[in-house]
């Protein structure tokens, strides 16, 4: 990241909030123009969220506050890969492997509760580009092929592997949470955590009849 940016990040950061005219002087005076210029950049990466009015006691022109988005959080350092990981150990040793699958299917579905589908869906093909799309703002590279007596859905990525190929169980999580986004069951056919080099679902068109 440019120096500069990455000078605005951590004031952000370690402050919380600022102006433009807060980060002019905590910067080496740097202009207003040239501040602005790298938040919106930092807008565009999705690291800095829209600017909020500042509150005044005055009547007056408001001030703009920016503050970091929640994906600037990836820019840090965490320990969170390593506590999932024994989290999910502990609740399999305490619960066991039955009710850990029922927590796993509960957080799906309210995962998917959060994609809110396009009412003028006609088609399944048509529902399947609606939760690709959604599924790539989720890190999952996903696309979706017709097949002869079925749909077959890709994931090139998988944004929980560092986790998932040690706790294969996570591949049950994706499978439910493909599930509730579309309203099938998917057969889950190839996991990267089983070897493969993606992730693939299979939905016969037997079921999708169900559906529509």
């Amino acid at each position: 990241m440019q120096k500069t940016r990455h000078d605005i990040v951590d004031y952000l950061r370690e402050h919380g909030a600022a102006t433009v005219d807060e980060l002019c002087s905590a910067l080496g005076d740097l202009t207003s123009v040239t501040v602005r210029h790298h938040l919106d950049i930092l807008q565009k990466e999705g690291l800095v969220d829209p600017p909020e009015p500042q509150r005044r006691a005055a009547p007056g022109r408001p001030k703009y506050v920016y503050e970091l988005s929640r994906q600037a959080d990836a820019l840090y350092p965490n320990n969170l890969i390593p506590f999932t990981f024994f989290l999910l150990e502990e609740l399999r040793f305490v619960m066991g492997p039955r009710q850990l699958e029922v927590l796993l299917d509960g957080i799906a579905r309210r995962m998917a509760a959060e994609y809110k589908p396009d009412s003028d869906e006609v088609s399944f093909g048509q529902k399947l580009d609606h939760v690709v799309a959604h599924l790539n703002t989720q890190g999952y590279e996903a696309a979706w092929e017709p097949q002869q007596d079925s749909y077959s859905l890709v994931l090139h990525n998988c944004p929980y592997w560092t986790v998932a190929k040690a706790q294969p169980g996570l591949c049950l999580f994706e499978k439910r949470y493909l599930g509730h986004l579309l309203g099938i069951s998917p057969q889950l056919e190839s996991t990267r955590a089983g070897g493969a080099s993606k992730c693939l679902a299979r939905i016969p068109n037997s079921l999708i009849e169900y559906l529509l």
